[in-house]
């Protein structure tokens, strides 16, 4: 679709096609005025052939001519000129007997197959023609010719006709001529010989022509070599080998061309950088070829949503960038961010998935935002972040604001990454209690971040999805696990703990890190109750469901929490081995918001029951609450009623005042 104009060294436009530069176009010019000059040089080559080849033809018909009339003449000379016969015959005596004898005579000797003599008036005084040579010599020369003439014949059918050369010899002066003579002699021994030198010469000159033409197209092929080489290096340079799209490299010699931007208008521009949402699950779950063919379609998708004149590229991974041109206000920007969302939720994952595929956009303008394309690139990268915060599948158009919420994020990273190295990470212990007559029944873990400032703690709502964007979660994980099993061992025997895991960890081998915690803690395992969410069972249902039954088998209890949220599909309670149902604290909340919430949270406590499952309600803050779920049937409670999380140290006291 797009085009791009021949000042532009590369670049790739709408349609994925390439534009060549001046530096580019000079070197193919130079290319094809090689190529034009080896073809000519080969025409050259065989036009020289041929005309060597009627050269050599013809200059082998005069070389037997000229053969022919000094053969003829010193035949003449010897035979007619210098006997008494020839002077009986110009005299007009006619030929004696004699005469006739000699000159037939000396006719066969010397091979001559005819001759005839005419006087000077034209006449002919004598002949001599053997019956099969008759009409060979039958015509005198015009009075005006004065010098010797020369013919070839050609006598017989091809191939291999008889040469006969006829040449005319004048007697006398040119002043005073005394006659003629016209002999007719067999050339095919002359001939002989000239055709095989002819055939010598055309050989040698036919080989030389051949080794010439084979430089030639040696030479072409080298360069068509050469021409698919160059193509091959400048795909590889300038277009992304997987979507045909522009590289990151030709991308960003494009865009910074587009600076220093000259107010509005044709010359304003925007950039939308475009992030796949969990494609890293998909090449997980459904494979890289899955994968690949699922970045071949975004790009599709891409260029059937840009116009003509915008360039698309794959910045790697799946990592994509679109330039748009005339994007002369903040509007039209935002129209084509949207088209693309819009057009990528078209795909589908791939085999084995029923769900589609989206992305987030972040776009910045030049100028309104930036007026160059490190900004532009690092506000568009901001908005970006916005928009896979804000829950992805969405596009966000860059906002002055928004820079110090990255500043914000980039801290928060620093401060994650240094509390994984240094184990800064604090548990603090909320427990749970039953609803007949809340006895403490054990603690759940829940992971806190000092600020370094020291002014505050960092919620998980903040540092866990920042853990999980970083792949620090199953480091992380391991750390809090062995941690809580180590203060969960000094508690009284009947305690349990809770503990969560998060998705990441069940990819690096979660069996032997729970394992490895409880026997480095003497934690019994059955007092160990490992919470997961729905999210961990979307990716592979197989895999999950192996990992879970493993973990069953070491003697530890497995919760679904959050239960409630997303799909909460039914069919995955008794197909996983469940212990316990963790009601998410947002139903607890909206009791009083509905009825049918009341309906809902006794119908998910009768369900549990007949399941054979642990039941508790999460969030509870008040009386009336804990009176709701302990007469909906619930087994247990947590929230602020029951207790609030608490430092480790905390807990001994908090237990002898509850009288555990």
């Amino acid at each position: 679709m797009a085009r791009s104009g021949s000042d532009r060294p590369t670049e790739t436009g709408g349609d994925g096609g390439t534009v060549r530069g001046p530096a580019s176009s000079r070197r193919e010019a130079g290319t094809r005025h090689v190529f034009a000059l080896n073809a000519v040089g080969g025409l050259f080559v065989v036009l020289t052939f041929i005309a060597i080849c009627l050269w050599s033809i013809l200059a082998a018909e005069e070389e037997l001519k000229q053969t022919a009339e000094l053969a003829a003449q010193r035949w003449a000379q010897a035979a007619i000129v210098d006997s008494d016969a020839l002077d009986h015959l110009l005299a007009g005596d006619g030929a004696t007997p004699a005469d006739e004898v000699y000159l037939n005579t000396i006719a066969r000797t010397a091979d001559v197959l005819s001759f005839r003599i005419y006087n000077a008036e034209g006449e002919p005084v004598f002949s001599y023609t053997p019956d099969d040579n008759d009409g060979l010599a039958e015509h005198a020369p015009a009075e005006s010719d004065t010098a010797a003439r020369v013919e070839i014949i050609r006598r017989g059918d091809a191939p291999g006709p008889t040469p006969i050369a006829r040449v005319w010899i004048p007697f006398g002066t040119v002043a005073d001529p005394a006659g003629s003579v016209i002999v007719t002699t067999d050339q095919s021994p002359n001939a002989a010989i000239y055709r095989e030198e002819l055939l010598g010469t055309l050989a040698i000159t036919g080989l030389l022509v051949l080794i010439a033409l084979a430089n030639c197209f040696g030479v072409a092929f080298l360069l068509r070599r050469k021409k698919i080489s160059d193509e091959r290096i400048f795909n590889l340079v300038h277009r992304d080998s997987l979507t045909g799209l522009s590289s990151r490299k030709n991308f960003q010699d494009t865009m910074s061309r587009c600076f220093p931007v000259e107010g509005g208008g044709i010359h304003a521009v925007a950039l939308h950088l475009v992030d796949v949402d969990g494609f890293k699950s998909v090449n997980d779950t459904l494979g890289h070829p899955v994968g690949d063919r699922l970045l071949q379609s975004v790009a599709t998708q891409l260029l059937s949503s840009v116009g003509e004149n915008d360039v698309v590229a794959r910045l790697g991974g799946d990592e994509f960038a679109v330039l748009q041109r005339h994007a002369d206000t903040p509007g039209k920007a935002e129209t084509l961010a949207e088209r693309i969302v819009e057009s990528v939720r078209l795909i589908h994952k791939g085999t084995g998935s029923t769900g589609h595929v989206t992305v987030s956009v972040g776009t910045a303008l030049a100028p309104v935002h930036a007026d160059n394309l490190d900004d532009l690139t690092r506000f568009a990268d901001i908005a970006l972040y916005r928009a896979k915060n804000d829950g992805r599948d969405r596009s966000i158009l860059f906002a002055p604001g928004m820079e110090d919420e990255l500043n914000a994020r980039i801290l928060l990273r620093t401060i994650v990454r240094d509390a994984v190295e240094t184990g800064a990470f604090e548990l603090h212990y909320q427990p749970i209690c039953s609803t007949g007559d809340r006895t403490i029944l054990g603690f759940e873990a829940l992971a806190r971040l000092p600020d370094p400032s020291g002014q505050r703690t960092i919620p998980p709502s903040d540092f866990i999805p920042v853990a999980e964007t970083m792949g620090l979660m199953p480091r992380l994980g391991a750390l809090l696990l062995n941690d809580a099993c180590r203060t969960a061992v000094t508690w009284p025997a009947h305690l349990t703990l809770a503990v969560n895991l998060s998705p990441q960890q069940f990819g690096d081998n979660i069996v032997g890190t729970v394992a490895d915690a409880l026997a480095t803690s003497g934690l019994s395992p059955h007092r160990l109750e490992l919470e997961v969410t729905e999210s961990l069972l979307f990716a592979n249902e197989d895999v999950a469901m192996q990992q879970l039954n493993a973990l069953k088998a070491l003697g530890v209890r497995i919760a679904m929490d959050d239960f409630g949220t997303g799909y909460s599909s039914l069919s995955y309670l008794w197909r996983f081995p469940f212990d316990k149902l963790k009601v998410d604290r947002s139903f607890i909340a909206s009791l009083d918001a509905a009825d049918s919430v009341g309906v809902v949270l006794r119908t998910i406590s009768a369900m549990s029951d007949a399941m054979a499952l642990t039941v508790v309600a999460e969030g509870v803050e008040t009386e009336a609450q804990h009176a709701f779920a302990k007469n909906a049937g619930y087994d247990a409670v947590q929230g602020y009623l029951c207790g609030r999380p608490m430092p480790r140290d905390d807990i001994p006291g908090f237990l002898a005042r509850r009288c555990c």
